[in-house]
């Protein structure tokens, strides 16, 4: 988790910019955009660009820590009761 937490900042100050830049890449290069675009379609990616993706994981792992969190308090609550 320690790696995660140390990735995840950086990641989300930059994220303004490399949204913008993969945008830019998109109007400017019509084989990038056929690549996203046949990503696109494909079912793992869920019907989500690359940008929401990026943003998905922005959401998603402040939530991950605190569900870890939680579990780890209802496990020490549950060992605390137990001894």
């Amino acid at each position: 988790m320690e790696k995660l937490r140390s990735a995840y900042p950086p990641f989300v100050n930059y994220f303004d910019k490399t949204a913008e830049k993969i945008t830019a890449c998109m109007k400017s290069n019509p084989r990038f955009q056929a690549f996203l675009k046949e990503c696109l379609e494909r079912p793992e990616c869920g019907r989500l660009g690359l940008v929401d993706m990026m943003l998905n994981i922005i959401q998603r792992l402040p939530r991950i820590e605190l569900l870890l969190q939680r579990k780890l308090t209802m496990v020490i609550v549950c060992i605390y009761v137990i001894a």
